[in-house]
């Protein structure tokens, strides 16, 4: 019995980690594993004093550390000046002011929270003889804080031998760490001077500054040369304003807090969770779930560590708006968005990739025209190991080795797709939907193991290529290749996770070869559809015909793609496949010509299929059959069905309707004198077979009944190399005029059927159309 293709799923308790090997597993649909920044999940400090370094700490949320007075007196309340305003941390650094120059208390004024609210003309709070941040080769600065109108500010600044500031409004914000205006670093992170209400921090260390915003990086701009070590001696600290008592900072500073040293990744966050705690400032180091938010850190399930992180907010992927299956995924956009990993482990010479992707709103990558897009790379370059998208196509790379398939259709286009890969010692075999699409032998080498493993292009670097435009669901990396029965349980368990149907796997080779290109072509095929198929190349290698089958085509699976794609290519499967590897589409026949449950519609003017085969590709055989599953529909002309022929050797069947009114059908196979010629045949759907099967016999078939002998002689058949063409016929290289006008629902050529051979050929197309419910 021919097994039935079904979508089988795995066991409850399977996982990816049930297969030995895993090396990277990420899941979008799993909102413990994605992060709206790169740092991850974050146990927020409980004070900045947790961590070590801190040299300076003022919080306008904490009344005591507040007075009216620049000597320290009088207590304050919402609505207050405050002339003193009292450092937390160990350096005790208190600043202080009088008279105008005195913030007010704002009961609302964060995020209707209290803080200090200056009024951009006068207030600023000052100390001198501050050495905190003095002759430092490395800090930290950190501030919650808004700045509302378009003018320049300043937040905070030193003055001493050199000054440095943070938060200065400018066209954005800057910081620097010496006086010299020609080493700011500037960071976009308002519009024109207006710096919305936010977490704000950045880094000093190795003559370097990094940025940060809401716990994302940000890209700065350095103009010349930032020094090793910030300038030192005693200094005035000043917050509100610039150094020279000018440039007032017109908004809230709720807190501000700075270390002595640069905090790694992992303590800045810390802070940056405990801040955004107190103040209600959302998304930062946060669970990404809803639609849009970006993802700055993909959890690696498998147990290695290897999650996957983009510091700059402008280059994070973000949650889709549509769920899958009920599932989140996550969407790569813009040509900007990648993610790296910073452990090169993953890379391996034998391993095994799982996708689930989907192509984005436009092309797959953003260069135009399908451009360049790389789902998952471990090299310095695009030569593997790597899932990428070159111009549609996608593409699995094992050295130079290059798998590839056209997922048109609704293979990883319209819908997600898993997407499979073996990398064999740099041997490449690609599975699209459990479908096998290509394989390509070992050659070559790999490229040089990267610094990183990248997602969603071919560097880290934005400036080098191959930004994807996609959907990715999950990704699945194991460091071996898997045995056949984990690849497919795997896909089971994929599929059945994203609502994705898999490829039929059926039992005769032939069939599952047609699946299999099917596929590869951008189509698919349903489960009863490949059953059908099954069960027909059964019935065709019980006949003993298999070995007459060059060229056939059942015209069925989804879509047209799936219709182009010939079922035999030669008389055998393991032998040498003949003519173009799908019908080539001329006319060209679209998508609404087709539909499975008729067949492919000719239109009696310029439509037809070039097979790519001719005789002398059979080897210009002296028995020859071509067989067509007509559908139902009249004539008023002669039609051709299929053929070729030169200036003297025929291999055509035509329809005709003669003076005498009767449709009749004529078969020349051989030559010209070997015919016959307008036998009446009926205009309900049926089947047709011309057989020449030896000199001297020619016959004509229909639904299993000889209805016509030939007239025959010795001619023997001689070379022709044009090609068979289907809904028309070739001559002498070109396409004959007068196409057939109505549905054809499977074609076949190859060698002549003795009369046992075409009754079983025809209970076996007959049982196939019966199936497809379009016998009739």
């Amino acid at each position: 019995m021919p097994q039935s293709p079904r979508l089988l799923r795995p066991s409850n308790n399977f996982t990816p980690r049930s297969i030995s090997g895993l090396a990277l597993w990420l899941d979008a649909s799993d909102s413990t594993s994605t992060y709206t920044t790169d740092a991850g999940p974050v146990t927020a400090v409980s004070s900045p004093l947790d961590i070590s370094g801190c040299v300076g700490w003022w919080d306008s949320s904490d009344l005591s550390s507040m007075k009216q007075n620049s000597d320290g007196t009088g207590s304050v309340a919402a609505g207050d000046p405050v002339g003193y305003w009292a450092d937390k941390s160990t350096t005790g650094a208190h600043v202080t002011g009088s008279g105008t120059a005195r913030p007010t208390l704002s009961a609302t004024g964060f995020n209707s929270k209290q803080a200090l609210v200056f009024n951009g003309s006068t207030t600023n709070l000052s100390r001198g003889s501050y050495t905190a941040q003095s002759g430092l080769s490395a800090m930290t600065r950190i501030a919650v804080c808004a700045h509302a109108t378009n003018t320049v500010a300043m937040m905070t600044r030193v003055t001493a031998s050199g000054n440095f500031g943070f938060m200065y409004a400018n066209g954005g914000s800057r910081s620097s760490v010496d006086n010299d205006a020609a080493n700011v670093t500037t960071f976009q992170v308002g519009v024109n001077s207006i710096i919305p209400a936010g977490l704000y921090a950045d880094s000093y260390s190795n003559s370097a500054i990094s940025f940060y915003s809401s716990g994302s990086g940000v890209s700065g701009t350095v103009t010349g040369t930032i020094p090793a070590t910030s300038a030192s001696g005693s200094a005035t600290l000043h917050i509100g304003s610039n150094s020279g008592v000018n440039f007032f900072w017109n908004g809230p500073i709720a807190e501000y807090i700075i270390f002595n040293r640069a905090l790694s990744r992992s303590e800045l966050a810390r802070v940056e969770a405990y801040l955004a705690q107190r103040w209600g400032i959302s998304g930062v180091h946060a669970q990404a779930t809803a639609s849009s938010d970006p993802v700055g850190y993909w959890g690696d399930k498998s147990g290695n560590a290897r999650h996957a992180t983009q510091s700059t907010a402008g280059n994070r992927p973000r949650i889709a708006s549509t769920p899958v299956n009920g599932r989140r995924v996550a969407e790569w956009h813009s040509g900007t968005s990648r993610m790296t990993i910073a452990s090169t482990a993953v890379l391996s010479n034998s391993m095994s990739l799982f996708a689930v992707i989907k192509r984005g709103p436009s092309n797959w990558g953003d260069g135009g025209g399908g451009g360049y897009g790389s789902i998952l790379n471990m090299t310095n370059t695009a030569q593997g190991p790597q899932l990428q998208v070159d111009n549609g196509i996608l593409n699995l790379r094992g050295g130079s080795n290059l798998s590839s398939f056209t997922p048109s259709g609704t293979v990883g286009v319209t819908q997600h797709a898993v997407i499979s890969g073996v990398i064999n010692n740099l041997a490449t075999s690609l599975y699209a939907n459990a479908a096998l699409v290509d394989s390509d032998a070992a050659s070559g080498s790999a490229g040089a193991a990267a610094s990183s493993t990248v997602i969603g292009a071919y560097s880290a670097s934005s400036g080098l290529g191959g930004p994807l435009n996609a959907e990715i669901a999950e990704l699945i990396a194991y460091n071996r290749v898997l045995t056949a029965a984990e690849r497919q349980r795997l896909e089971r368990y994929l599929a059945a996770r994203w609502g994705i149907t898999l490829a039929p796997q059926v039992s005769n080779a032939d069939a599952q070869d047609w699946v299999n290109r099917v596929y590869a072509n951008g189509g698919s095929v349903s489960a009863s559809t490949a059953s059908a198929v099954n069960q027909f190349c059964n019935d065709i290698d019980a006949a003993g015909i298999r070995s007459s089958m060059y060229r056939a085509n059942l015209f069925c699976g989804t879509g047209l793609n799936a219709c182009l794609v010939p079922l035999y290519r030669g008389p055998s499967l393991s032998g040498t496949q003949y003519g173009n590897t799908t019908d080539t589409n001329v006319g060209p026949f679209v998508s609404g010509d087709y539909s499975e449950s008729n067949g492919l519609d000719g239109d009696g003017n310029a439509k037809y299929l070039n097979t790519g085969m001719s005789p002398d590709n059979m080897g210009v055989p002296q028995t020859v059959h071509l067989a067509a599953f007509k559908g139902s529909g009249t004539w008023n002309t002669s039609r051709e069905f299929m053929g070729t022929r030169d200036s003297d050797d025929f291999y055509t069947m035509q329809c005709r309707y003669p003076a005498s009114a009767i449709p009749s059908m004529s078969v020349l196979i051989g030559g010209a004198v070997s015919s016959i010629t307008e036998t009446p045949v009926s205009t309900s759907a049926s089947f047709l077979i011309g057989t020449r099967n030896s000199a001297s016999e020619l016959y004509l078939w229909q639904n299993g009944t000889k209805i016509a002998t030939g007239t025959a002689n010795a001619t023997t058949s001689g070379a022709n190399p044009n090609p068979y063409m289907v809904f028309t016929r070739n001559v002498s290289g070109t396409a004959a005029g007068n196409p057939w006008e109505h549905a054809m629902r499977a074609y076949s050529i190859g060698l002549g059927l003795n009369d046992a051979q075409a009754v079983a050929y025809n209970v076996a197309m007959q049982a196939f159309q019966a199936a497809l419910g379009r016998a009739t």
